[in-house]
């Protein structure tokens, strides 16, 4: 975990102090002597039961079309305008994200059916990812599995074996689109996609996989990668558009945007993770 410099911590928590004592928030006030005090609003949040919970429920997030909800996703991952992700056995691409109210807009994305490598919903380790390409290499098919997930299973082997992953983590499915095997769970695959989406391209997160569209004016995907890699790794250094509409956590909506993006790029990305993901992708990326 990243830790902020002494001088950088206190004036993130003057920041915090002013954001908490905001008209707006109501959560502290300052007597005459300096003395910090409970709001208005801070008042009613601790005299209410769910202050005490030690237990948090997980926040979600509606996802809505024309009026019409279609599912949720987990607050704890991150979304802004423009991804696409895949939700009921369809894709959709993200316009409007209101963390406050917890609710993404969404509309049909023109791309036809899922890919045969899904997933979604939920946030996935690293060691998760690991063991389903081992599963994927394997040819063992476990006894507790029916019928109907064996055929699932077969189906991904053959897709598995098609694109050739058993050998390479690039691969090409169109003149300008790439499927990018990243062999991690979702904060570093998710936080690969924010750095790509941040320099012109089109990315849909899976499991462990990004599916990547390059626009005319990209730069060459390798290139953009090497770049990439070569980002400062102090998270405050980096550039990651979006991530302060991630709320995940029960008081985030008392935070101002510039403190939600640093509380974001310390806890829901891993940016001192990429030159090594990137350095793997790369090395295997031909089959080499």
């Amino acid at each position: 975990m990243y830790h902020w410099p002494d001088e950088r911590r206190q004036q993130m928590f003057a920041r915090l102090l002013r954001d908490l004592g905001s008209p707006e928030a109501a959560l502290i006030e300052q007597a005459p002597d300096g003395t910090l005090l409970l709001g208005q609003e801070g008042e009613r949040l601790v005299e209410h039961y769910s202050f005490y919970a030690v237990f948090q429920s997980p926040e979600e997030y509606r996802v809505v079309t024309g009026g019409r909800q279609v599912g949720t996703l987990p607050a704890t991952s991150v979304f802004v305008p423009e991804m696409t992700i895949v939700l009921s056995g369809k894709r959709w691409r993200i316009t409007l994200v209101h963390s406050k109210d917890r609710v993404i807009e969404v509309s049909g994305d023109r791309v036809g059916r899922p890919p045969p490598f899904g997933g979604g919903g939920g946030v996935v380790h690293d060691r998760i990812i690991e063991e389903m390409r081992e599963v994927l290499l394997s040819s063992r098919i476990p006894t507790y599995l029916d019928s109907a997930a064996v055929d699932l299973l077969q189906n991904a082997r053959s897709e598995f074996e098609r694109l050739g992953l058993d050998s390479r983590t690039v691969c090409d499915l169109g003149e300008r689109n790439f499927l990018a095997a990243t062999w991690a769970g979702t904060v570093k695959t998710s936080t690969l996609a924010l750095m790509l989406k941040a320099r012109g391209y089109k990315v849909v997160v899976h499991d462990g996989f990004l599916e990547i569209e390059q626009n005319s004016g990209n730069v060459p995907l390798r290139s953009a990668l090497y770049e990439i890699s070569a980002t400062p790794a102090e998270p405050g250094q980096a550039s990651l558009p979006g991530i302060e509409q991630c709320m995940s956590e029960k008081y985030h909506r008392f935070l101002s945007s510039d403190l939600l993006y640093e509380d974001a790029i310390t806890s829901v990305v891993e940016v001192a993770a990429m030159p090594m993901l990137i350095e793997r992708i790369l090395t295997a990326a031909s089959g080499s």
